[in-house]
């Protein structure tokens, strides 16, 4: 276990193997057959026509399997972001997989903020390569402002999705 703060101020709290982020295979999404080989898989959460555009390297018969690990990012402003990782030039991981974002109150929104999304205080959802990809749910004060799939970081529609199923399945760290 260890901290790591990048050049930004950002840190990252997590468990570290070599300098890299300690990560565990992605596991695949078996929605069929007998109970005993049923298993919820990242891909469930990211619809057909997302994950067919989006390099993952998932385990079957590939014997490079990307591999994703839990850290908590904090950002000098205060946002938090509870996700899985993967390990990405020379260190600077990316969001890939499961995330729960957490703007603090007192976040000042910019008009730059506004341009590239609506206000929001918390997210959970799926991303890869850093970005919204994937079913996604944004809220502001406790009410949903979107939720639905998210492709290349944009809203792109309104979708319902098992938010229960896919927090049981990725929240392993708490």
């Amino acid at each position: 276990m260890a901290t790591f703060t990048d050049f930004n101020g950002n840190t990252y709290k997590g468990k570290f193997k070599d300098g890299q982020v300690d990560g565990q295979r992605i596991k695949p999404d078996r929605p069929e057959g007998r109970r005993k080989f049923r298993q919820v898989g990242l891909a469930r959460f990211i619809p057909k026509i997302v994950l067919d555009r989006l390099d993952i390297k998932l385990p079957k018969g590939n014997p490079d399997i990307d591999e994703i690990g839990h850290l908590v990012e904090t950002h000098p402003k205060g946002a938090v972001k509870k996700a899985y990782y993967k390990e990405y030039f020379f260190w600077y991981p990316e969001r890939n997989g499961f995330c729960e974002q957490f703007i603090p109150k007192d976040y000042k929104w910019t008009e730059a903020d506004y341009a590239t999304s609506k206000q929001f205080d918390t997210f959970i959802g799926i991303y890869w390569n850093g970005e919204r990809n994937g079913y996604g749910i944004k809220y502001y004060k406790g009410k949903v402002v979107e939720k639905g799939i998210y492709q290349g970081g944009q809203f792109v529609k309104s979708e319902d999705f098992d938010l229960e199923l896919m927090q049981k399945t990725f929240k392993k760290w708490y």
